[in-house]
């Protein structure tokens, strides 16, 4: 029997850029129900992986894939282990979009803030020079490049799209059901759909809560749940399913191993982060917040800011660590001299919302994990302690950049402060 078990309303907080089939033109739809499952899929298996890798456990991203697909019953598709190439997922997730609510409290964003986003700048080829109301929901954003072509990029302004999702499932295990869940919306929170999803483009608030499972007796807005809150309540739902004690994977010493997934490790702090960041001044708001730290992660736009820490220099070294992009500089060496291209999203992710039911302000989430490309281009090694230094080195440049303006806190793991 399938039945409805979470309703949300939300809205996107920062500028949404879905793509369409043509890459500068918004989707007309704005959010659709598969950009929230692979999202959703994404963040149970980080979940799942945390939780065995603390068991002692260092499981294979086939195993990780297999247990949420098969087991949480997200289901998988195009992916062969042993002999299911597909999974059917026991969840449903529609999407309608609706007006915005009565007595809605929009947040003060100017506009031509986001023609000093980066990854804006990096989908025009440089910085917009004009912006162009479309309509209420939409602006255009325009440059001429090489040749004097005009190129356009469109995205859907913040706080301008409403939607309600719901979630169906035909799950009866009450405690997988209460698991995925609270997985659910902890992806919702901890990062953004779309292009620079990653980044916190396309972060949701989430307006209100219509429907809710009971987690342990309780509705979820009676447990007054911040998103530190929802992450540890996440994590021991996890943990405490019947079908993760016993993996079948290969158990290794994890002590200079890095997880083969990213994983939300509660035990080491080499591993996972998560911050919240939020401003000093009242005068900032969570908005400028959120521009400030996406503007963190291109080198160029780190080098403008005037009192820019030193720490942060070092960062230069590890740049790779905040994303390979799709035509990258890197590649895998193969045999017969050939080489493959890599693609690598960074492992630095950034949210930020102005909601009051899970938290306002940034969160940025930054995990270290063994799946990076071994050689790069200039022939430099990667290996675990590398990677273990970039994230050092990321989260000490955080802290400096952070520490003259904003309150910089590390909520999860809560006992690591």
């Amino acid at each position: 029997m399938i039945e409805e078990i979470l309703r949300l309303k939300v809205t996107n907080f920062t500028p949404l850029l879905v793509g369409w089939y043509e890459p500068n033109i918004v989707d007309p739809i704005g959010l659709r129900p598969t950009e929230l499952k692979g999202m959703w899929r994404w963040w149970a298996r980080a979940f799942a992986c945390g939780v065995l890798y603390d068991g002692g456990c260092n499981p294979s991203p086939h195993y990780i894939i297999d247990f949420v697909g098969r087991k949480l019953g997200l289901g998988y598709a195009s992916v062969k282990l042993g002999d299911k190439s597909a999974m059917p997922s026991k969840y449903i997730i529609r999407v309608n979009e609706t007006s915005e609510p009565p007595n809605f409290k929009k947040a003060s964003i100017n506009k031509t803030d986001l023609k000093e986003l980066q990854r804006i700048v990096l989908l025009l080829g440089g910085r917009p020079e004009s912006l162009e109301p479309n309509n209420a929901e939409k602006v255009v954003l325009k440059r001429r490049g090489k040749g004097g072509v005009e190129r356009t990029l469109e995205l859907y302004l913040p706080q301008s799209r409403f939607y309600t999702i719901s979630l169906f499932s035909t799950e009866s295990d009450s405690n997988k059901k209460a698991a995925a869940v609270l997985s659910f919306l902890s992806a919702i929170m901890l990062m953004g759909i779309g292009k620079g999803g990653r980044r916190g483009l396309g972060s949701l608030d989430i307006i209100e809560i219509e429907k809710q499972p009971e987690i342990n007796g309780k509705r979820i807005n009676e447990l007054s749940l911040k998103v530190e809150d929802l992450v540890d309540k996440t994590y021991e739902h996890f943990r405490n399913l019947d079908s993760i004690k016993d993996p079948q994977c290969t158990k290794k010493s994890i002590d200079k191993n890095l997880p083969n997934f990213p994983c939300l490790s509660k035990n080491h702090e080499d591993i996972t982060s998560i911050y919240h960041v939020e401003a000093r001044d009242e005068s900032k708001k969570a908005f400028d917040v959120f521009k400030d730290l996406h503007n963190l992660f291109n080198l160029s736009m780190r080098s403008r800011e005037r009192n820019f820490p030193k720490i942060c220099s070092n960062l230069k070294e590890y740049d790779w660590f905040l994303g390979i992009p799709r035509k990258g500089k890197y590649k895998e060496e193969k045999e017969g001299g050939k080489s493959e291209e890599w693609r690598r999203p960074s492992p630095v992710i950034l949210s930020a919302h102005d909601n009051k039911i899970f938290g306002n302000g940034a969160f940025l989430t930054v995990l270290a994990s063994a799946d990076w490309p071994d050689i790069m281009i200039n022939g430099k090694q990667i290996d675990s302690q590398q990677i273990r230094d970039a994230k050092k080195t990321f989260e000490n440049c955080l802290k400096a950049y952070c520490s003259t303006k904003y309150e910089i806190t590390r909520i999860w793991p809560r006992r690591l402060k």
